[in-house]
């Protein structure tokens, strides 16, 4: 899924790094996928969020499902500067 534009609201902050994720190419579920933090997003869509990674090799290149990927240390910083209720706006 392309990662929807336009403005929304942190509807919440989780501890993610105990999930558990499985991106369906083959290597199975992950642990710490989404690094970190998961900063969920009110967009319309499910599971939509800000989030770290567990590879930090794949920023910048087209492998989320919709959401923002941050190196853990950007994520990491942006939690401390955030909390619910918070404007996000995302352009393309």
């Amino acid at each position: 899924m392309r990662t929807p534009t336009g403005h929304f609201v942190v509807e919440s902050i989780h501890d993610s790094r105990h999930w558990v994720h499985d991106f369906k190419d083959g290597k199975g579920p992950i642990k710490g996928a989404y690094g970190p933090w998961f900063i969920r997003l009110k967009t319309g869509w499910s599971g939509i969020g800000i989030h770290g990674t567990h590879a930090p090799d794949s920023i910048g290149k087209k492998t989320t499902e919709g959401c923002v990927r941050l190196l853990n240390e950007h994520i990491e910083l942006l939690v401390k500067r955030i909390q619910p209720g918070v404007l996000v706006t995302i352009k393309e």
